[in-house]
């Protein structure tokens, strides 16, 4: 017996000439495929063309189940909640919040990726990624996002502008907030942005204080997931 690319059985010249253990054999390996996503790896998926649209695969090693349109494979439909109906667009699903574990130190005067060490829930359309003293994100699914932070400067220091922002990977600002110029208080600045965001864009929250002297950044009275005072969510609204 021989198998096609999609691991069919199919008889071959120097088979015995027995039908119907031959089809037999054929329509166990079929019927294992039907009630199932292809599986596969992310590194091993099937060589498709433009005539084999809507096959389904599911990958065995990052747990993503992907449509091919005849051209590419789609972003991971659990993620990204899939295709829409009707006239609309498919739903989100993806939602990310990071947070930080600890007091960070802000230099003065200096632009300052902020650190998210703590990951309170994840998903596979969303990336952190390391950047310089801090951390950024990568958006693995195209789609309409919507991203916010919270950034509180601890108690202390000398009157001066706290800035927070949501920055492309580029460095272009997406959203901020700023100046807060109290003395000695505590400042707390909420940014958010909805816009669309092809895949593997790259974002990240920078923050500049000018009180003169380092500032610490104020993580929160608890690590439970929502109550941060320093901390980055992503939803994914529309695909």
């Amino acid at each position: 017996m021989g198998t096609t690319r999609w691991g069919l059985t199919s008889p071959e010249l120097t088979d015995e000439p027995n039908g119907p253990a031959q089809i037999a054999a054929l329509a166990g390996t079929v019927d294992a495929r039907l009630w199932r996503a292809y599986p596969c790896l992310s590194t091993a998926r099937p060589a498709l063309g433009a005539g084999d649209d809507g096959f389904l695969i599911r990958e065995t090693d990052s747990g993503a189940f992907r449509l091919w349109d005849g051209d590419s494979w789609s972003g991971d439909l659990l993620a990204s909640g899939g295709g829409g109906g009707g006239g609309g667009g498919g739903t989100g699903g993806a939602w990310a919040q990071y947070s930080a574990a600890a007091a960070q130190s802000i230099p003065a005067a200096t632009n300052t990726p902020v650190l998210f060490a703590t990951a309170d829930s994840t998903t596979t359309s969303v990336t952190r990624e390391s950047r310089g003293a801090g951390h950024q994100f990568k958006l693995g699914t195209s789609g309409l996002w919507t991203l916010s932070t919270t950034v509180r400067f601890a108690t202390g220091g000398s009157a001066g502008e706290r800035y927070t922002g949501i920055h492309l990977g580029n460095g272009d600002a997406l959203a901020a907030q700023g100046p807060g110029t109290a003395a000695n208080g505590a400042i707390t600045n909420n940014v958010a942005v909805t816009r669309w965001f092809d895949a593997d864009a790259v974002v990240f929250v920078q923050v500049w204080q000018g009180s003169g002297s380092a500032r610490n950044l104020e993580p929160g009275p608890d690590g439970t997931l929502g109550k941060g005072w320093v901390r980055f969510n992503a939803a994914l609204v529309a695909t």
